[in-house]
Parts: structure tokens; C-alpha cells; sequence
């Protein structure tokens, strides 16, 4: 565990130790990402059985799974309410490789994406312009869609998945695929 402001935060190499012997082979930053999805989309509620279904795991594992996927909701609730501005996505440590990083930042926004649409349950037209412009800054969420070959439900229906900018980030040299 790692301080950020008065915020206890999860550490990456720990939560991925601790998943890997529980046979969860899902990247931390992936898992990560979908958990800060499903808060951003419904602030009020977690949902860790939604948690599962997105991330394709079975709905009957192990109690400390289901545990540290609920202290990692709280630990992102309380950062993201936090004054100090202490949140910060679960990601490597910065003398960790650039591919390693880039791999897991990748990770992060595409769970990220399939959590808020995972758990967004209002009509697209509510969505503010301001979250259409973040959501748009993290392309990928499409991949989830492809791996899981599941036909977007209502309540995982995002229309800015047709980002402007998707097909030139798919063509950047940059990125780890």
C-alpha cells in the first residue's frame, strides 16, 4: 500500500501477486480501469458482480478477489472525493520499462471504458459534453467489444465509442498492440 495525500492507496505488483495466486490472469491496470469506470458512471453504487461480467471472470471466485475488488472501489471512491486530488490510476512504477507502462496505461483506459459503459444506465443525450471529451481521449474500449464478441447492450451503449480520433490512434507506431 502506497500514501497519497491522507489516502491509502493499493500497490500494483502486490495486487497483481495477490490476483496471479488466486489464478486471475487479468492485467491489474485492466481491473483498475473497469472498477474507476463503474464509479465514474454511477457514483453512488458498486456493483462487483458487473465488475466480473465485464472482465469475463467467473461469478463464483474466490472471496479475497471479490475483497480486494471491493477495497479497491473504496480506495477509488475516496480518491476521487479527495481534496488533495490524489487519485492516480494503478499503474506500474515509473522504473518499470516505457512498454510495460504504455501496455498497462493502454489497459487501464480500455477497462476504464468498458466499465463506464458496463455500468452507464441513462440515455447517451445525458451524457455531458465534458465526460464525451474525456471518454473520447481513451480510445481502445472497441477491443473489449471484439474480445468478448457481445453485441452492446442498452446499458453499455456509448455512442462517442466512434471517436474522431480512433483510426489514427489505431495506426500510431506508439502504441503496443
Amino acid at each position: 500500500m502506497q500514501m497519497h495525500g491522507d489516502i491509502m492507496a493499493a500497490d500494483y505488483f502486490m495486487t497483481a501477486d495477490l490476483l496471479k495466486s488466486r489464478k486471475v490472469y487479468r492485467p491489474v491496470s485492466e481491473i483498475h480501469g473497469v472498477l474507476c469506470g463503474q464509479i465514474c458512471a454511477e457514483a453512488d453504487k458498486y456493483d462487483v458482480n458487473l465488475s466480473l461480467e465485464i472482465l469475463e471472470l467467473p461469478s463464483d471466485v474466490e472471496d479475497v478477489v471479490t475483497n480486494l475488488f471491493k477495497m479497491l472501489a473504496e480506495d477509488i471512491r475516496s480518491q476521487l472525493q479527495s481534496e488533495d486530488f490524489s487519485f492516480q490510476p494503478l499503474l506500474p512504477d515509473d522504473d518499470e520499462s516505457f512498454e510495460h507502462r504504455l501496455q498497462a496505461l493502454s489497459s487501464w483506459c480500455d477497462g476504464f471504458n468498458a466499465g463506464f459503459a458496463g455500468a452507464w444506465v441513462k440515455e447517451d443525450g445525458d451524457m455531458s459534453t465534458e465526460v464525451r471529451e474525456v471518454l473520447s481521449d481513451f480510445p481502445g474500449s472497441l477491443k473489449w467489444m471484439k474480445r468478448t464478441r457481445r453485441v452492446p447492450t442498452a446499458k453499455m451503449k456509448l455512442t462517442l465509442w466512434k471517436s474522431r480520433n480512433m483510426s489514427e490512434w489505431r495506426q500510431s507506431p506508439y502504441i503496443c498492440k
